[in-house]
């Protein structure tokens, strides 16, 4: 029979804790690295998370061939662009993409003034009238020579960002809103948000208000509802174009650089989705004036005024951008909340890439990484992003246009109720108009802001921040993560079941020296130790040389001794003596992993780990493999592998791969921390919220999508429909009531088809 005094036993862990842990009430010591994992084992109220990042090692060719007599290991290798003024847009175009740099030093204290790559350079002279309106004089700041700019260039979601000074794209115009630059701007930022915010309120109640009058008016004309004798256009017909041009002009006034910018942005043939609501209302107002001069022909029913419906997409247009600043309001309040969060980024480097994933046969790897830092650049940039709708009405707005003209040509043709040149002049107009209503859709604004307003929403909910749709562009085909062990396995999902001392040393020796030795090689299994000694860190020694074996553990020295913590093959490979037989070890597994310690070539112990998923972790692992996303994992135990995360997780292996040792210094670097990164994706830190925000960002880009193929669909739809009742002399049937219900008819169906792609 073993003697248990000896401790050759089979122990359980609360024999251990009882018998040989350190009874004394000496402090901890002072290490940042322990304390955090030992305060949330022992029930602090308000537990910091481990680091993710462990202390400095040596690189692979500074580290020493080390044998324990068996084989030798193997060497290792190696914005809107102006934030369309947010309530006023400017073209998007197609951007230059510079090279990425290297990220600067971070020799910026707190409270410091950061550089100005985010400052924004000369503006267009319209998108500085219009955004004055909104926020005032914009405060420059000259960049600064010796530093490189932060922004990814080469991300697809640059192009739906703004223009700043690390941009050289001129088409797009800067803003004079400033932007978030350093820790103290809090007040200011909010105060020129709400600012904002208030003004579109305004404008949107003002919209809201002409837009019901003139509905109800118009509707109950077309329908032939009872109503009062002024507005009756059958017996007051000019009145009735007074009130509606009357209207029209008033949301013009409110709306006056929508209006301006929109146009001018179709003129310089870079149109948006402000340009598409600016047509609709300029046309429909000017058949209004031109109609004033003689109005007795609207009597009869022929000719028609869609300002109404001109108006009811101008109230939608201004919703889209309240939905945008109320999203960036949430999200400034919790960017200004926590100091500390974690920036989501692309791994720009396709060589880094490819050689962390494998090359994935052939197939295009985007890799995302958290990064944590201490301020978020470009917040206002990529919060007032442009998206998808301006790049439909870039394409889109010019064809419109032109079937208006042809529609319009066609009714000097085929339409016999003008009788003089200016009733010609106002059918051409109405018959415009009603082609320009007809095919410009409420839902424009709308397609992706209200994914993005839901996705942005339950983000919040889980530590996350989706700024804007440049977070989706940018994001939205990402198919691999790049994690540490520790992000996977939290603190309480590797616990001890059993050990045994296998050598010489006393228990308490070898805990200590297991203890060390997975503190140097970042082992998952570092809270279970830490909770074996209750707190009591100091007696942990340094190690150093450390050494990590690809699958099989680590190797380190300690006290001038070489210590090993790993797997039986790795014990093998270098011969240690003192090991069990495999039958032995299968008994004291009970089907959990072993990790064995050996010093100096001798097995000193062995440890029965019990691996289990993360609570919260599981469900989201399981979500990034059903959104295709591999996770590439940096670990330094020997018993993690492929089939090990897959089983606890119950995943495929496929979508997990184990990084080389090799890779340790890309890992270090590209998840270093930063005191200023610029990104459109925050988060927690955390791997649930990463796998979030990576879902999310895929779901609002299909649902986007859906939205944008919805609108081509209604637009070629509205053209047919426009030309055939022309050429067929029956126009007049599109009355304002009929292209109202068409355009709401699509809105309705875009929000139902998009709630099977539901964020």
């Amino acid at each position: 029979m073993e003697d248990n005094k000896n401790h050759l036993g089979n122990l359980s862990l609360n024999d251990i804790l009882d018998e040989y842990t350190p009874k004394t009430n000496s402090e901890t010591a002072d290490d940042s690295d322990i304390d955090k994992i030992v305060s949330e084992v022992t029930g602090d109220p308000e537990p910091p998370r481990p680091p993710r990042r462990p202390p400095s090692r040596p690189t692979a060719s500074d580290r020493p061939e080390i044998s324990f007599g068996g084989a030798k290991p193997k060497p290792a290798g190696r914005a809107a662009d102006e934030i369309r003024s947010l309530a006023e847009s400017v073209p998007v175009s197609a951007k230059k993409r510079q090279e990425h740099t290297e990220t600067p030093e971070p020799a910026i204290q707190e409270q410091a003034a950061l550089p100005a790559e985010v400052g924004q350079t000369e503006a267009h002279p319209a998108a500085r009238e219009s955004v004055r309106e909104n926020f005032g004089t914009y405060e420059e700041r000259p960049a600064k020579t010796d530093e490189k700019p932060y922004r990814n260039e080469r991300s697809r979601g640059a192009m739906f960002t703004m223009r700043t000074s690390d941009d050289d794209d001129r088409r797009k115009a800067a803003t004079t809103q400033k932007e978030y630059t350093k820790r103290g701007e809090e007040s200011l930022i909010t105060e020129q948000i709400q600012k904002l915010k208030s003004n579109l309120t305004v404008r949107a109640a003002v919209l809201l208000a002409a837009s019901l009058f003139s509905l109800f008016i118009t509707v109950a004309n077309d329908l032939k509802l009872p109503l009062a004798a002024v507005f009756d256009r059958t017996v007051n017909p000019a009145a009735f174009i007074f009130t509606n041009t009357i209207l029209g002009i008033a949301a013009i006034g409110m709306s006056y650089s929508v209006v301006t910018l929109g146009l001018k942005n179709l003129f310089r043939l870079s149109p948006d989705s402000d340009s598409a609501a600016a047509l609709a209302l300029i046309t429909s107002v000017v058949g209004g004036v031109v109609m004033l001069f003689d109005p007795e022909p609207l009597k009869g029913g022929y000719f028609h005024v869609y300002t109404a419906a001109a108006l009811l997409g101008m109230l939608f247009n201004t919703l889209g951008k309240l939905s945008v600043i109320s999203r960036t309001q949430r999200n400034f309040e919790f960017v200004s909340r926590n100091e500390k969060i974690s920036a989501v980024s692309l791994v720009d480097d396709p060589d880094t890439v490819a050689y962390i994933t494998n090359g994935s046969a052939g197939k295009r790897r985007e890799l995302a990484v958290m990064r944590e830092t201490d301020l978020v650049r470009d917040f206002m940039k990529n919060s007032y992003s442009s998206d998808i709708a301006d790049l439909f009405a870039e394409k889109t707005t010019p064809l419109v246009l032109i079937a208006a003209l042809v529609v319009g040509g066609l009714s000097l043709v085929f339409d016999k109720h003008a009788e003089n040149t200016l009733q010609k002049a106002f059918v051409l107009l109405a018959a415009m108009s009603g082609t320009i209503s007809l095919t410009t859709s409420f839902a424009l604004s709308l397609i992706a802001n209200l994914p993005l307003m839901q996705a942005s929403k339950r983000a919040l909910g889980f530590s996350g921040v989706i700024l804007g749709y440049s977070s989706v562009e940018e994001f939205g085909d990402v198919n691999s993560v790049l994690i540490d062990a520790e992000e996977l396995f939290p603190i309480g999902t590797a616990e001890f079941t059993n050990l045994k001392v296998l050598g010489s040393y006393t228990i308490d020796k070898a805990i200590i020296y297991a203890a060390s030795a997975a503190k140097a090689c970042r082992s998952i299994t570092q809270p279970a130790f830490y909770k074996m000694l209750r707190g009591e860190t100091e007696q942990l020694h340094a190690a150093d040389s450390v050494k990590i074996e690809d699958g099989l553990g680590c190797i380190c020295r300690i006290n001038g001794e070489w210590v090993m913590l790993g797997s039986r093959k790795q014990m093998e490979k270098h011969g240690i003596e003192g090991l069990p037989p495999e039958s032995a070890e299968d008994r004291f597994s009970t089907g959990n992993s072993i990790l064995y310690l050996a010093v100096s070539g001798h097995a000193m112990m062995m440890f029965a780990v019990k691996i289990k998923a993360g609570r919260a972790a599981k469900r989201w692992v399981q979500r990034l493999e059903d959104e295709n996303i591999s996770m590439c994992i940096r670990s330094g135990d020997g018993f993690i592998d492929r089939r090990l995360v897959a089983s606890v997780y119950d995943i495929d292996p496929s979508s997990v791969s184990i990084l080389s040792s090799e890779l340790d210094g890309d890992f270090e670097r590209l998840t270093a921390p930063e005191e200023a990164i610029s990104s459109s994706m925050l988060c927690s830190g955390h791997l649930p919220t990463l796998a979030m925000l990576l879902s999310a960002a895929k779901q609002v880009k299909a649902a986007a999508n859906m939205g944008v193929a919805i609108q081509y669909g209604a637009l070629i739809l509205g053209v047919l429909i426009s030309i055939v009742l022309m050429i067929g002399g029956a126009f007049r049937q599109i009355t304002p009531t009929v292209t109202i219900l068409y355009e709401l008819a699509f809105l309705i169906l875009t929000l139902i088809m998009q709630r099977f792609n539901k964020v």
